[in-house]
């Protein structure tokens, strides 16, 4: 047990030091869940729910030490565990494949990567040119004329302007 407040946080520190380094060993962002991961759970539960079921069945108790209660109690922690390990490997098997094989899946990569390569482009380019004055006259001359609708009621004076 460490006491120290100093020897405490100088620990907490050196334990998140680490645990980024591994990190970035291993980016794991946008892997899915381990294979050992669902094949352990499918093991825990062809081996573990039924040895723990028939261990909570015997320790309940046989002949005219059977109590009801216990009985009914010992059930529902079976029933509950049972939920809880079969539930922990289907959500492995969907973690495993997040998207699954639909058709109307995204395929995020394909997005993050088009995007990245659409920003390097943006930020790769370079400003056009400017126009030649003759150029920009010609082509002003060319405009067709829109009217007065840059003039605001403040441009006209019917408005004091706005400090």
């Amino acid at each position: 047990l460490i006491t120290d407040p100093l020897v405490a946080a100088t620990l907490a520190g050196k334990t998140l030091d680490f645990r980024g380094a591994m990190d970035g060993l291993y980016g794991a962002g946008d892997q899915p869940i381990h294979f050992f991961y669902i094949h352990f759970l499918c093991l825990l539960t062809a081996l573990y729910l039924p040895l723990f079921a028939l261990a909570a069945s015997i320790g309940a108790g046989t002949g005219d030490e059977t109590f009801w209660l216990s009985d009914a109690v010992t059930f529902l922690v079976v029933l509950l565990n049972d939920i809880f390990i079969i539930g922990l490997r289907l959500l492995g098997q969907k973690m495993a494949r997040p998207y699954g094989d639909d058709y109307e899946d995204l395929s995020v990569m394909h997005y993050v990567n088009s995007t990245y390569v659409a920003s390097n482009r943006i930020v790769e380019s370079t400003s056009p040119e400017p126009l030649s004055p003759e150029l920009e006259a010609q082509i002003a001359s060319q405009r067709a004329d829109i009217g007065n609708a840059w003039v605001t009621s403040a441009a006209e004076g019917k408005m004091p302007p706005t400090p």
